[in-house]
């Protein structure tokens, strides 16, 4: 069993779920610096909340189905549900949407971490501009002001990177009754070969009694390599299937099946990210978003001006993937958004209503190191439309609109005092801002 004193960082709340609430708490207390109230605007925030509707990555579940003690994701990386909060509410939502995010809902009292930005031009004809950050604060929903332009002075959101790293345990499959004597007891360890498999699971699997990753029948080189990955790393006999336009790679066993689809669900649009794996080191995550990449992704390019123009990314109809890729790619200073479109898709899409395309351009050397791919694109002119610095994304606000509501409103208290919607920074319940 773990221990208090076993915690080195919030990383580690993954792997010691079975320390008792209160105890976890007492740590964070004892972890997260004080805050200083001195020279600083106090700022009640009992009145904020969400509506239903909005997943929350940690748990990774809706706000509403929240529980004490459940991870969540914060500004610190990883954090902890303390309390979960609900009351009926009637009366006005800002709904606000960032450059790039997917559109979220508050309550007008709600705090919002935003930052004070302006254009920083180069050059003599001013053909790059950077945005530069000038301070962060709080800001009530109510209170945020729409970027005008991508040269405005409004408000931008804060997206954290996540640079938290843990290291990821062995996960021994579990056994309803003894193993079979072929294969004995099988262990899911997480190197580089494994973690590309199972992002290609994400892309391509489901997992009934046994595993399967489906793919077209014309891409033969993926199918060869994902067979030669599952070889590679379990002792299970691979085989191959051609079923109409599909080759179907089959392996594993009920066990891992019960794995895959507790930890990554099962068809698409429950695919998702567990948080030992956002949490991975690099040399790790690198291969898994590789992997999905392979299956469910993209590269084109195009011309714009007589430049070329790439576009890369990852198209899904589950949104908990989506968000759980762009706060990944996060720890690789790539900021990929999101494009949602309400139609009805086609192949592996069909039936979707919602279709979920996580996409990156632009100049950066760490797509590479990712995705195996080095994109080179320009204008002539670089004009970015969100500020960055080691720490953070600072995301235009597009648009803040408003509606009436009435219904139930969810909170969160938790142990870094704030949280990510949208994989952006809010306070949480309960405690006081500091403006």
């Amino acid at each position: 069993m773990c221990k208090l004193e076993d915690y080195n960082h919030l990383a580690m709340i993954p792997y010691c779920r079975n320390l008792l609430v209160t105890e976890l708490v007492q740590w964070h207390k004892w972890y997260l610096p004080q805050k200083s109230i001195e020279g600083k605007t106090v700022l009640d925030v009992g009145a904020g909340c969400l509506p239903r509707g909005h997943l929350i990555l940690g748990a990774t579940k809706d706000i509403s189905e929240y529980q004490a003690a459940e991870p969540v994701f914060s500004s610190r990386g990883l954090s902890l549900v303390t309390e979960t909060h609900a009351r009926p509410y009637s009366g006005r939502l800002y709904d606000i949407k960032g450059h790039g995010l997917l559109p979220f809902s508050l309550t007008p009292e709600h705090p919002v971490l935003v930052a004070r930005t302006h254009l920083s031009y180069k050059g003599e004809l001013h053909k790059s501009a950077r945005r530069v950050v000038d301070g962060l604060e709080w800001r009530r929903a109510k209170d945020i002001r729409p970027m005008v332009g991508h040269r405005g002075n409004g408000d931008c959101l804060v997206f954290p990177k996540l640079k938290l790293e843990a290291p990821v345990p062995d996960f021994p499959l579990e056994y309803g009754r003894s193993p079979p004597d072929r294969y004995g007891r099988v262990t899911v360890k997480l190197e580089e070969q494994m973690a590309e498999l199972l992002g290609l699971y994400v892309a391509e699997g489901d997992s009934q009694s046994v595993v399967g990753l489906s793919f077209g029948s014309h891409e033969k080189e993926l199918v060869e390599h994902a067979g030669s990955l599952a070889k590679g790393v379990f002792p299970y006999r691979v085989r191959t299937r051609l079923r109409g336009s599909s080759a179907i790679v089959h392996f594993g066993s009920t066990p891992l099946a019960r794995f895959l689809h507790s930890n990554f669900g099962d068809r698409a649009r429950t695919k998702r990210l567990p948080d030992w794996m956002l949490l991975a080191p690099r040399r790790i995550l690198a291969p898994f978003l590789k992997g999905i990449w392979e299956g469910d992704g993209y590269y084109s390019t195009s011309m714009h001006k007589g430049h070329p123009i790439f576009s890369l990314g990852i198209r899904t109809s589950s949104i908990a993937l989506a968000m759980g890729i762009q706060l990944a790619l996060s720890k690789f200073d790539i900021f990929a958004r999101i494009n949602r479109s309400d139609r009805i898709g086609t192949g592996r899409f069909a039936g979707s209503s919602e279709i979920y395309d996580v996409r990156m351009s632009g100049v950066n050397p760490n797509i590479n190191e990712v995705f195996g791919v080095f994109p080179r694109s320009g204008t002539g002119r670089i004009t970015r439309r969100f500020g960055e610095d080691a720490a953070n994304f600072y995301m235009p606000v597009r648009n803040v609109k408003t509606r009436e509501y009435k219904g139930t409103v969810f909170n969160l208290t938790t142990a870094s005092n704030d949280y990510l919607v949208s994989n952006i920074i809010v306070h949480n319940c309960g405690e006081t801002a500091f403006l």
